[in-house]
């Protein structure tokens, strides 16, 4: 189950964009990708017999405890990259930081549409540390 800080109707866009996309995280979704608690780290990507088993629309996900915050990683069976969601107020906007595997941030989900438009131009990778 995905816990309520990440929940609800976020907003994204990029800096090319003029309209706001709804991202929608529910207790057991991400968008429409149904979620699971990731109980084997050692999934074979390359697989045949793992692809055919896991091939939908489904997500791992894990949590995590960083610097005071609840981070989500999520992922699709076979993708090999994490995203991960990351708690947080920008310029006092509440918004969920999204990053890769590596953890640095490269963009932002606002739960204000307004926002999320206003700040689609902005740099996120020069936030390093979304508590402060």
């Amino acid at each position: 189950m995905i816990p309520t800080v990440f929940q609800g109707t976020w907003y994204q866009t990029d800096r090319y964009s003029k309209t706001a996309r709804k991202f929608i995280i529910t207790k057991h979704t991400i968008m429409d990708s149904v979620v699971y608690q990731k109980t084997y780290p050692n999934l074979n990507h390359r697989s045949e017999k793992n692809n055919k088993v896991y091939a939908g629309d489904a997500s791992m996900v894990s949590f995590e405890d960083k610097n005071g915050s609840q981070w989500l990683r999520a992922r699709g069976f076979l993708d090999t990259v994490d995203i991960i969601y990351i708690p947080g107020t920008f310029k006092g906007n509440q918004c969920l930081y999204l990053a890769y595997s590596s953890g640095d941030i490269h963009s932002a989900m606002f739960k204000d549409k307004k926002a999320a438009l206003k700040y689609r131009k902005y740099d996120f990778s020069k936030i390093t540390n979304p508590l402060d």
